[in-house]
């Protein structure tokens, strides 16, 4: 990916989006682990995930494979366990290196950027992450596009005024079962959403019934079947690419 977009650039206002289970969770969580590493805070708004699931995702990660343990749960089911002293060693490391807005927090748009300015100026904070759209209760305007499209702008703003990079989360809409990617016109909402933001990015989970019929795959594509989870770079403005 780092190839194709070369990075995620200051400034900018990033739009990820992608079907349930895609990988869109996961994919976040490996850029704020990512941005720790290289000493760039995030903060992150999570309308959908409580705060203590949203901090395991990023335990799990953290701790990698290596450190996770084989362990029953009282069903009977197996699953992976972070040990309490590895857990322990992440939070001591990573104190005071990333921020979440808080779940009693309200999710209006004005409090959201009250906050983000806070982190940005009080902890030097880089990388904002806003998921989803849809759980923002937007600027009050009688239309709802005009509403979202303002929301985009005043995001543009705050990214371009305190040189961050900014993440929206945006749900695609219902798409066709035989439509095997996510396109400009399939994002939810207004399509200012991606006309006005600098990049867009779609995940698009590969499915059993996707191998089972590649003709929902032109040619070209089919061996992208291989895969798990397919990235598409939808719209690229830093470049003036899009389809990729």
């Amino acid at each position: 990916l780092d190839d194709e977009i070369m990075r995620l650039f200051f400034g900018t206002l990033t739009i990820i989006s992608g079907q349930p289970g895609a990988g869109k969770s996961s994919l976040l969580a490996q850029l704020v682990c990512n941005a720790m590493e290289q000493h760039i805070k995030p903060w992150i708004f999570s309308g959908e995930l409580p705060n203590g699931v949203e901090k395991s995702w990023f335990n799990y990660i953290l701790a990698g494979r290596r450190n996770l343990v084989e362990s029953i749960s009282k069903k009977g089911n197996t699953y992976m366990k972070i040990p309490s002293e590895i857990r322990s060693a992440i939070n001591k490391t990573y104190k005071d290196q990333w921020f979440i807005y808080r779940d009693d927090y309200d999710n209006d748009l004005d409090s959201l950027i009250q906050s983000m300015t806070d982190v940005v100026r009080k902890y030097g904070v880089r990388l904002l992450i806003l998921d989803n759209f849809m759980t923002i209760d937007a600027d009050q305007d009688d239309n709802e596009l005009r509403a979202q499209t303002n929301t985009i702008k005043r995001l543009i703003s705050f990214a371009k005024k305190y040189n961050t990079a900014v993440i929206l989360v945006c749900h695609p809409r219902k798409t066709e079962k035989n439509n095997p990617n996510i396109g400009i016109g399939d994002i939810a909402g207004t399509s200012n959403i991606v006309n006005l933001a600098h990049r867009t990015i779609s995940l698009r989970k590969i499915t059993d019934a996707d191998k089972e019929n590649e003709s929902r795959f032109s040619e070209k594509r089919r061996h992208l079947l291989k895969y798990d989870v397919v990235v598409t770079i939808i719209k690229d403005r830093m470049f003036g690419r899009s389809g990729i």
